[in-house]
């Protein structure tokens, strides 16, 4: 008599790495076996319910991790299994783990294979920085942020799509008064060279008056890029920022407290002790 039975081989594939249950450390390459009996009237189409704890499932077997908490680690349960999956999560991804199913029922052999996935987003600030308290810029350097490439940028505020807003930057309004409201969400999804669609979690910015600027820039908007600055010592420190955020140029003021500021028009940024306000140049 011929036993009927499938052998259900979890092979783990993690992005990044591999990691094999049964085992404290990633193993790649390695496989989980468990028999499970079954019958020939059952040998096709098999199905399993998943749970991954800390998580909502947002469609059949994909699972979104929750923003809060620590998710270094899923715990996955498994109904064709006794024992519960730890998957490794060491960074924002998609984790990928593929199931495939091999039976025997007399003869014949079937092999069917099923997906999870479970998604971990960045935690808001550990990609996204903020300057001036207007501009946010995503932070895009491998060497520093975690190994991650972007190449594309979708912005949300208040789970509004910002459609004119496709780059690494987002500046907040056009006047020189704007600034951040800590009342607003923000989150990004970003595409990375490997073709992998990763977001943030939601955040809102903690946004007190200490950033108001005590001192005034006149005129502004300028149109020559010589203005002065109302309401600073001689001596302070002033520092030009252009709209990407990068410091341009720095000086002491003098008892005259003029700034000039470069002869291409955009938005310029002036810090003087840790404050800031925007400059226009026509």
């Amino acid at each position: 008599m011929t036993n009927n039975f499938i052998r259900a081989v979890c092979i783990l594939l993690f992005m990044p790495g591999t990691y094999t249950q049964g085992f404290s450390t990633q193993i790649a390459n390695v496989q989980t076996t468990q028999e499970i009996k079954i019958t020939p009237e059952t040998a096709q189409g098999i199905s399993f319910s998943a749970n991954v704890a800390n998580a909502s499932e947002l469609s059949r077997h994909y699972f979104l991790m929750n923003c809060a908490g620590n998710n270094d680690t899923a715990i996955l349960t498994v109904s064709l299994f006794p024992d519960i999956i730890r998957v490794p999560m060491p960074k924002a991804d998609i984790y990928s783990l593929i199931f495939s199913f091999v039976g025997n029922v007399g003869d014949s052999a079937t092999i069917q294979h099923d997906t999870i996935l479970i998604e971990k987003r960045f935690n808001f600030s550990d990609i996204v920085d903020v300057k001036l308290n207007n501009l946010f810029y995503i932070k895009n350097n491998p060497e520093s942020n975690g190994g991650y490439s972007f190449i594309e940028y979708l912005w949300y505020k208040n789970d509004t799509f910002l459609e004119n807003e496709a780059s690494q930057y987002y500046s907040v309004g056009t006047s020189i008064y704007d600034s951040i409201n800590g009342d607003d969400i923000y989150y990004v999804e970003m595409l990375t060279s490997s073709g992998k669609w990763l977001q943030t979690c939601p955040s809102a910015l903690p946004v007190t008056a200490s950033y108001a600027a005590p001192f005034k820039v006149y005129p502004n908007p300028v149109s020559d890029g010589l203005c002065r600055v109302e309401g600073v010592n001689s001596g302070a420190r002033a520092e030009i920022f252009n709209a990407a955020g990068y410091k341009i140029a720095e000086k002491t003021l003098g008892s005259d407290a003029n700034i000039q500021l470069p002869s291409r028009p955009g938005i310029y940024y002036l810090r003087i002790d840790g404050k800031t306000i925007k400059v226009i140049k026509q």
